[in-house]
């Protein structure tokens, strides 16, 4: 798998240089984040916002920030960094000057890097950008776009399911703890923490909203209390019948079981064992079922 993944950030580092896409500079950025590791790589077609992200990152200035607005499917943004959890020092203060605008005709697609401005005021940015979970037309143009998700790009859509308010401000802490520059071959090389559940502060996992039932699986579990009904009733008069029926009570069982409680499952291990051996003891049943001549 490592392998994999260091040919896969080879190829990233290489293609653009056949003119597959933007150009890339040769660092990478590594952001561990409380939902898991993302791996950045930045546009030689944006040369200052990437000189400028990349060396407040060496003096640790995104180290502690924080994500303050997050969207499914649209955006999560890291928000300026003097919001983040300590202070910073007079040196990471003064190393951080406002950036001119270097607009291009790349889009605002998933998975690029967007530098946050005061509206009206494109030479406004600084610290701030988002990370696009969607295509955003409206920003084209307008916003620099200066790099895009290597790997991650899971974790930042984890981070964008975190509970937050009406106007979109997380109700848990959203930190990026480390802030890594690292070559694109260390940076296929290091351990990347994959996509997690959120934790709070003091090891609770962070809120999430109970899964509303799908229609697919209420319609299952009418089914199932049907099929049982049916074989119930006709046992008697058509008792070759009621195998059949009761066949497909436990193969739409063990549907509803699965839709119900899937998504829980990757968090409880022993959920998802009895889940796979009722699968499992599902597929038995079916097959060995043969219908009566």
């Amino acid at each position: 798998m490592r392998t994999l993944r260091a040919a896969a950030l080879a190829l990233c580092f290489c293609a653009p240089a056949a003119a597959a896409g933007p150009r890339l500079v040769p660092q990478r950025l590594v952001l561990r984040t409380a939902a898991g590791d993302v791996v950045l790589g930045l546009y030689e077609g944006a040369p200052k916002t990437a000189a400028q992200v990349l060396r407040l990152a060496r003096l640790g200035v995104y180290d502690g920030a924080r994500f303050s607005s997050v969207v499914p499917g649209f955006y999560a943004e890291i928000g300026e960094t003097g919001q983040r959890a300590a202070p910073l020092s007079p040196r990471q203060q003064a190393a951080i000057r406002p950036l001119p605008a270097e607009l291009s005709s790349l889009k605002h697609r998933r998975g690029v890097l967007s530098m946050a401005h005061r509206p009206g005021e494109p030479g406004s940015a600084r610290t701030a950008f988002s990370i696009m979970l969607g295509s955003w037309p409206q920003g084209d143009g307008r916003y620099t776009v200066f790099g895009e998700v290597l790997e991650g790009l899971d974790v930042v859509d984890t981070l964008a399911q975190a509970p937050a308010d009406a106007s979109h401000r997380p109700l848990v802490e959203l930190q990026v703890y480390k802030a890594q520059v690292m070559t694109a071959a260390e940076a296929a090389r290091t351990y990347l923490a994959p996509a997690h559940l959120l934790v709070v502060p003091g090891g609770s996992p962070a809120p999430q909203p109970p899964p509303a039932a799908s229609g697919p699986a209420a319609a299952a579990a009418a089914f199932l209390t049907l099929a049982a009904l049916a074989a119930y009733a006709c046992r008697a008069r058509y008792p070759r019948a009621v195998g059949p029926l009761l066949l497909c009570g436990a193969l739409g069982g063990v549907f509803s079981l699965l839709v119900f409680l899937g998504p829980r499952a990757a968090a409880h291990p022993p959920l998802a064992v009895g889940l796979f051996l009722a699968l499992l003891g599902a597929l038995r049943l079916l097959s060995s079922f043969e219908t009566p001549a």
